[in-house]
C-alpha cells in the first residue's frame, strides 16, 4: 500500500472515530437539571369533569399541555427540581414556551396511586394513563 493510500485510510478511520464520539456525546449528554424522573413520564388525565378535555404529557424533552378544542402548548424542559415532603415530592419543571421561561409545580404522591396534584389546585387529582 502506498503512503497516499495509508494516509487516506488513516483520515477515514480518524473521521469515523470523531463522528462516533460526537454521536455518543449527543446521545448521552443532557444539560444539568433536565433529567426528568421516570415516574413523571407519560400522559396524565383527571376524572374531574371540568378538565375532561385536558391532558398533561411529559417526556424527556418536553412538557405538553392539551387545553381542549385540539389546542396543544409544547414547552421545552430546561430544568427539574424536587423537594421531598413525606410520601409526596414537590416537582417544579422549568420550561421554555414560545421563547418565554415558565414553571409548573405539582406534588407527586407515591402512596396515593402514584398521582399528581398541581400545587395551586390540590383538589384535582391527575393519574397517569395506563400504557404511558
Amino acid at each position: 500500500m502506498t503512503d497516499e493510500a495509508r494516509s487516506v485510510w488513516k483520515t477515514i478511520w480518524l473521521g469515523a472515530v470523531v463522528i462516533s464520539a460526537i454521536m455518543l456525546a449527543c446521545w448521552i449528554w443532557r444539560p444539568y437539571g433536565t433529567q426528568v424522573p421516570e415516574e413523571l413520564l407519560g400522559e396524565w388525565r383527571t376524572t374531574d369533569p371540568n378538565y375532561s378535555d385536558r391532558a398533561l404529557k411529559i417526556d424527556e424533552v418536553t412538557i405538553n399541555f392539551e387545553t381542549g378544542d385540539g389546542k396543544l402548548s409544547v414547552g421545552f424542559i430546561t430544568g427539574v427540581r424536587s423537594v421531598s415532603e413525606g410520601n409526596r415530592t414537590l416537582y417544579t419543571i422549568s420550561y421554555s414556551l414560545d421563547g418565554a421561561p415558565n414553571e409548573v409545580s405539582f406534588y407527586y404522591d407515591s402512596l396515593r396511586n402514584r398521582t399528581i396534584v398541581f400545587k395551586n389546585q390540590e383538589k384535582t387529582v391527575w393519574a397517569k394513563e395506563s400504557g404511558s
